[in-house]
């Protein structure tokens, strides 16, 4: 091989090569453009989880406080009854000593 041929195939190889890193090149800008996009929805994603856990958050808040009304209200029921309970109890009592005793012996 002569020099001139030599020359001939190093431009030749110089050339593929080039063409090889602006393929490369080419390619690795699309896959950067891939990444962002990525992070991008990865970021929507993440404030979208933020906001989900912000309102599961609330929601418990709420359901605990609506939980603390209802044993608020138990107990006022409960002490209602008790008082009803006790007040029907002495109504009771309060008929059967005004009732008439010929009347309960018959």
């Amino acid at each position: 091989m002569s020099n001139k041929d030599l020359v001939i195939e190093l431009k030749a190889h110089i050339k593929d090569l080039m063409h090889e890193k602006e393929e490369l090149n080419k390619s690795l800008s699309l896959k950067d453009s891939r990444i962002k996009q990525l992070l991008l929805k990865i970021e929507d994603a993440n404030d979208e989880v933020k906001a989900t856990v912000k309102k599961m958050v609330e929601c418990q808040e709420e359901t605990a406080e609506a939980l603390e009304e209802v044993e608020k209200m138990k107990k006022k029921i409960k002490t209602i009854r008790h008082n009803l309970g006790q007040e029907i109890g002495k109504d009771l009592i309060d008929e059967h000593d005004t009732e008439d005793p010929k009347e309960t012996d018959q």
